[in-house]
């Protein structure tokens, strides 16, 4: 199955390879998660519903399902192809992604 990524879900990736490589300055670290990341995203064309609902993981009903890869949800949609929403860290406030969260 086909795989994209939202601009949301760019922008993601984005923002945690510079945080981890900027921030934190760990570059292999920063490398070596997003290669994990991407990682776990391409096992998802094998195997769609490898993640949960979304419901079944937040109690909120979006029409979602996540993917967990380390300390990051991947948040996605599957129909004729699947569509990464967002890459999260599971460690910030859920209102958070539910602020921000695109809709296809």
């Amino acid at each position: 199955m086909e795989i994209r990524y939202h601009e949301e879900a760019v922008k993601d990736l984005d923002q945690i390879e510079q945080y981890i490589c900027g921030t934190l300055l760990n570059p292999v670290a920063a490398r070596r998660v997003v290669q994990n990341i991407l990682r776990d995203v391409m096992r998802l064309a094998d195997m769609p519903y490898l993640g949960v609902a979304f419901s079944q993981k937040t109690g909120y009903m979006i029409d979602a399902r996540v993917l967990v890869s380390g300390r990051y949800w991947i948040v996605y949609t599957v129909s004729q192809e699947i569509v990464i929403l967002k890459i999260w860290d599971s460690r910030m406030e859920l209102k958070n992604l539910l602020l921000n969260f695109p809709m296809n």
